[in-house]
C-alpha cells in the first residue's frame, strides 16, 4: 500500500511517500507453529512541482471586484481576499515558491492582485480587459504614452473608466502592467507588445474561438482603434509588419509550428490553433484559434494536478497535439524526477505527417495510445 502526501520546507514542496510491505511466515515447532506478520514502513521525500494548480483553484474564489452590474450602486463591494499565510496553507507549497510567483510576471499569469498588505486576490480577465480598453481609450483622448500615473488616471477619466474600477488605484495600476512598462518612479511608459497581446487575449476571452484569418482581420484593426497616435508612430513594432512573418526568424517556435504568416508566439500558453483538418465541426471553412488557459479554461476543470487527466482532457479537444503545445500544458504537472520526452513515449504514440502550414516539412504528431 503506497500513500502520497506534501511536505513544504522553506524554499521547495516535496512529495512525501509511504509504503508498507507485509510479510507473513510461519515459524514451525515440535509442539506447534507460530504465524508471525511483520510489516516495514518506509518514507520516501520526491522534491515536486510547484502546486500551481491549488494556486489558481484557490485564490479565484476571493474575487477582488463583485458580480454587480448596477451602474448606479453607490457604494461597490470589494471581496478583501486572502492572506499569504493563508495562501500557504491551502496551496501546499514554500513561502519561497509562492513568493516567486506573486513577485513576478507569473502572477499577471493567474490574474492575482495584491488587494491589501499580505493579501492578495483575483481579478477576473473579462473585468481586467474591460479595464484595459477603457485606460487606452482614455490615454489615447489624451495623447499620453509615458509619465502615465494611476491616482491621476483615478481622479480624472473623464468619465471614461466605469466606477467599479476607480475605489483603489492598484486595481488600475495593476491593469497597467498588461499595456505598460514602469518607469523609475511610480509612473508608467506604453509598450506596443503588451497592447498587442492583451488586445489578442482579450478578443479571445469575449469570444473563446475565431477563424485564424478573421481573428488576424479583427487584431489588426482593434489595434489601428486602441492604440495612441504617438505610440503608432515612434514605435516602428506597431505597424502591420508587428504581427507579420518579417517579425519571424524562426517559424518553428511560432504558436503553431511552421505557422509562418504572422508572429502569433506572444500567444504561446494563453491559445492554441487547431488547423482545419483536425476541426471537429461539420463546417470547415478555415483555420481556428482557441483561447485554452492551462489553469482556469474550463477543459481543464476537473484535472486537477493529474497528468493522467489533463492528457485525456487535452485530446479531447483534438486528436494530434505537436510537443511543443503539450509542453505549454502538461510538463508543469509531470513529476520533475520523469522525463518529459520520456513520458509522453509511454503514455502517447508518435506519428509523422506533412505540416499543415509548410507541405514541404514534416511535423511529429502525439496522438493518444489506446
Amino acid at each position: 500500500m503506497t500513500k502520497t502526501a506534501a511536505l513544504s520546507s522553506n524554499e521547495s514542496t516535496f512529495k512525501l511517500k509511504k509504503s508498507e510491505t507485509s510479510n507473513t511466515f510461519f515459524v514451525a515447532g515440535l509442539k506447534t507453529g507460530q504465524i508471525y506478520k511483520q510489516t516495514s514502513i518506509t518514507i520516501d521525500l520526491e522534491k515536486s512541482q510547484t502546486n500551481k494548480y491549488q494556486l489558481a483553484r484557490t485564490i479565484i474564489q476571493y474575487p477582488i471586484l463583485s458580480n454587480s452590474e448596477d451602474e448606479n450602486q453607490s457604494e461597490i463591494e470589494y471581496i478583501q481576499g486572502i492572506s499569504k499565510a493563508e495562501l500557504l496553507k491551502q496551496c501546499q507549497m514554500s513561502e519561497k515558491e509562492l513568493d516567486d510567483i506573486l513577485n513576478s510576471q507569473e502572477a499577471y499569469e493567474f490574474f492575482i492582485i495584491q488587494s491589501a498588505p499580505q493579501t492578495y486576490s483575483f481579478l477576473d480577465p473579462l473585468s481586467l480587459y474591460e479595464l484595459i480598453d477603457s485606460l487606452l481609450i482614455f490615454l489615447n483622448s489624451i495623447s499620453q504614452t509615458d509619465g502615465i500615473r494611476a491616482k491621476q488616471i483615478q481622479e480624472n477619466n473623464d468619465g471614461i473608466i466605469k466606477d467599479r474600477y476607480l475605489k483603489d488605484s492598484r486595481i488600475i495600476e495593476y491593469a497597467l502592467n498588461y499595456i505598460a512598462d514602469q518607469n523609475g518612479d511610480d509612473s508608467y511608459k506604453l509598450n506596443s507588445q503588451k497592447i498587442t497581446k492583451s488586445i489578442a487575449l482579450a478578443m479571445l476571452y469575449v469570444k473563446g474561438d475565431y477563424y485564424l484569418n478573421e481573428f488576424i482581420t479583427a487584431l489588426k484593426h482593434a489595434i489601428d482603434l486602441a492604440m495612441p497616435l504617438q505610440q503608432s508612430s515612434l514605435d516602428a513594432d506597431m505597424d502591420d509588419d508587428s504581427l507579420n512573418k518579417k517579425g519571424m526568424s524562426d517559424y518553428s517556435n511560432n504558436l503553431f509550428e511552421q505557422y509562418c504568416n504572422y508572429d502569433l508566439s506572444f500567444l504561446k500558453g494563453s491559445a492554441i490553433i487547431l488547423p482545419v483538418q483536425e476541426l471537429r465541426m461539420v463546417n470547415k471553412q478555415d483555420d481556428v484559434i482557441r483561447l485554452l488557459h492551462p489553469y482556469y479554461s474550463q477543459e481543464f476543470e476537473f484535472c486537477y494536478n493529474s497528468p493522467e487527466k489533463r492528457l485525456d482532457a487535452l485530446f479531447d479537444i483534438k486528436d494530434k497535439w505537436t510537443q511543443q503545445e503539450l509542453s505549454q500544458y502538461l510538463k508543469s504537472f509531470i513529476d520533475q524526477n520523469v522525463n518529459f520526452d520520456n513520458y509522453l513515449i509511454k503514455n502517447t504514440k508518435i506519428i509523422k505527417e506533412k505540416n499543415p502550414f509548410n507541405q514541404t516539412k514534416d511535423i511529429a504528431y502525439y496522438m493518444k495510445k489506446f
